[in-house]
Formats: structure tokens, sequence, C-alpha cells
């Protein structure tokens, strides 16, 4: 790599992210208001020129009924994780005009931007990809649905992001097609067991506004490209949240992209569209200068 990079991926996933927990009223307002930030982040990436890959859960693109014989998606084995308390579509909308399930407009919007944005896979419903506790049956027909929605809408199919950044079943996806994939930011604490620790010191990093790792894409033990997460533009919902000084997501990226520039490496900016439901005008505006700064 002659300079460095910068690149950006969005997890488009509506409902699908939190499927598994009862959306209460909190989510639905915040949910609601993911096209105009959808239509709005667009609207910043033609302006400063950012070709974005977004990883898309393919049932947002579900057309037809998938309710038969009173079971949602009978073709999918259950359960698709061990020891669920319910079945994983227990919520989901029967309407596929309901716009908190569905989102093919979305996909749309996106196909219509300029530059031309990356269009890849977030799953199909938004299943985890754990080892460890996922039916790989399951998982096996979760790929394979979002493999056909893909071909079926004419979108490429070798990009993938996982759901919840749990990584597994790499094997399988590389023999489906897929190439490339959003790995772990690098930190050092991302291996810690204990998730109570890992959230306070991933806090921290932004209350203290820490320059963010650059990253190198490499190729796994399957033959897929990793390429790393450096920094989560994370969200302004909840009181902790509340206390990362408004300035620090910019700064922390604009520094990454000037260490990725010294190092010839990669700056990998990462988010939902949900991460801008709270303080929108803030996060907007931090987020502008951030393309600012890319775009120099």
């Amino acid at each position: 790599m002659q300079k460095g990079l910068f690149t950006v991926s969005v997890d488009l996933e509506l409902a699908w992210g939190i499927c598994d927990q009862i959306l209460d009223d909190d989510a639905r307002r915040a949910l609601s208001k993911e096209r105009q930030i959808v239509k709005r982040l667009l609207n910043l990436m033609e302006e400063y020129e950012i070709r974005a890959s977004w990883g898309v859960v393919g049932h947002l693109l579900q057309s037809e009924n998938p309710w038969k014989s009173g079971t949602f998606h009978p073709e999918i084995p259950r359960p698709m994780l061990m020891g669920e308390a319910r079945d994983w579509f227990f919520q989901v909308a029967r309407d596929t005009s309901d716009p908190l399930w569905y989102g093919r407009d979305l996909v749309d919007m996106i196909k219509g931007c300029s530059p031309e944005q990356e269009i890849g896979s977030h799953s199909f419903c938004h299943v985890i990809y754990d080892e460890a506790a996922a039916n790989q049956a399951a998982i096996m027909a979760d790929i394979q649905l979002a493999k056909e929605i893909h071909a079926a809408n004419d979108l490429p199919f070798d990009f993938f992001i996982f759901p919840r950044n749990v990584m597994g079943f790499k094997e399988i996806l590389a023999k489906s097609g897929i190439k490339v994939y959003r790995g772990h930011e690098e930190r050092w604490y991302e291996s810690l067991p204990c998730k109570s620790v890992h959230r306070l010191l991933n806090l921290t990093y932004y209350l203290l506004s820490i320059t963010p790792s650059t990253v190198k894409a490499k190729r796994d033990e399957h033959g897929l490209i990793n390429v790393p997460a450096s920094m989560l533009f994370i969200g302004r919902a909840g009181l902790l949240r509340d206390l990362i000084p408004d300035k620090s997501l910019a700064q922390m990226a604009i520094a990454g992209i000037d260490l990725a520039v010294k190092k010839k490496e990669i700056f990998h900016l990462w988010f939902h569209p949900s991460n801008f439901a709270y303080n929108t005008e803030l996060q907007f505006q931090n987020l502008e200068n951030i393309f600012r700064q890319a775009n120099k």
C-alpha cells in the first residue's frame, strides 16, 4: 500500500439486530428514525465521495410471506441456538410492509447512491455465528437463504459482516462464496472473558479519546481476507455514553486517519444507523468532520 486507506462499513439490520430481545417503546422509536438516518448518511457519502461497505440482513429484502403451516421459515432448523428461551422469530412481523422488519426501500437507496456503495451480507436473519452455541444446520440454512436473496436481487455475495461480531463457521462461508469479512478490533482486552470489564475498558477509550489502531488486511486459515475494524462510531444512548466528550469521536477517528497515512495502513470505521438515533445532530456533525478529513 503506497498510502493510507480510510474505509467504512455499516451494519444495516433494523429490528433484526435485537430480534431476540423484546422490542420496547424506546427501541421502536429509535428504529423508526433509521430511514431518515440512512438517507442522511448517503447524502454525506455523496458529498464527500465516501464508498462504504454495507452489510445487509438479507431478510430485509423478503417480499413473500415466510409463514408456512403456522411456522416462520420452517426450512430453517430449530432451535437455532442452544438453550434459547423462545423461537428466534418470536416477534417478527408477518406483514412484509412492516418498516421495522423489512427494508427493500433502504437497499434501493443504497444502490442509487453515487459513488457506488458496496453491498455485502450481514447474514439472513442475524442469528449469532457462535460455533459453541449455534445449530450448524441452522447456520447453513441462514447462509443459503442469504445467498439466494442476494442473487434474486442482483446483489453480490462476497463480503460478510458477522452478527454481533461473533465470528464462526468461516469454512462454510468460504465454500458459499464469501471472500472478505470484517474482523474484530485489535485491542489488548478483546480476548478478556469478563464482558463487563470489556465494556468498561471500551468506554474508557472513548472518554480519553485514545487514538484507535490502524490495521492491515490479512488472509486467514480458510483463505478469507480479514479486514479488522479500527473503531466503532459509538452511539450516544445511555447515561455513561453521555459522558463521552462531544468531539471525542471525531478526534479519535481523525487521529486514526492521520496514523493510517503515516503508517500506510487502513483505518476502518464502522457503525449501525441506529448509532445516530440519539443526539443525532452531534453525531452527524462528528461524522461529517471525519469525512471532511478523509476527503482532503
